[in-house]
This record gives structure tokens, C-alpha cells and sequence, in this order.
């Protein structure tokens, strides 16, 4: 299960990546690729928090909401 109230945060963290993306680039340049690197460069991307149920695909292959190693995804959030 996701931790509660993260999904609030990851939500307004895109939504202000995204507007600075594209008042960067303009709203037809605009690339996912963009959007994910000014999240990162200017600090507003939510951290992964393995075991919380959300795959964040940049430091997890898996998040099957526990830290469990042996149940195919591992206690760092790894493929098994």
C-alpha cells in the first residue's frame, strides 16, 4: 500500500516540473524527458520509498508495498 498522503506530494512535485518544463522549452518542445530532469535538477522529485507500493522507475525495478525479501521483489525493491 502507498503511504498516506505521499500521493498529494508526487502529484504537485510533477505538476510544478511540468510547468517549469514547459516554460522552458514551450508547451509543443515539451518532452517527458524534460519534465523528469527539471524534477530532479531543481530538487522537486519525491524520493522512492521502497516498500510504499509506488514503483519509482529511476531507483526501483519493483514496489509491492513491503520490504520483504524472497516474495519476487526484494527488501531494496529489486527484482528477484
Amino acid at each position: 500500500m502507498p503511504k498516506i498522503g505521499m500521493e498529494p506530494l508526487r502529484r504537485r512535485a510533477l505538476i510544478d516540473a511540468t510547468i517549469s518544463a514547459i516554460g522552458e522549452h514551450g508547451s509543443l518542445d515539451v518532452t517527458m524527458s524534460d519534465i523528469v530532469v527539471n524534477a530532479i535538477l531543481v530538487g522537486r522529485a519525491v524520493n522512492a520509498i521502497c516498500g510504499d507500493g509506488v514503483e519509482n522507475r529511476l531507483q526501483e525495478t519493483c514496489d509491492d508495498g513491503n520490504t520483504t525479501d524472497g516474495d519476487g521483489c526484494s527488501s531494496t525493491c529489486q527484482d528477484e
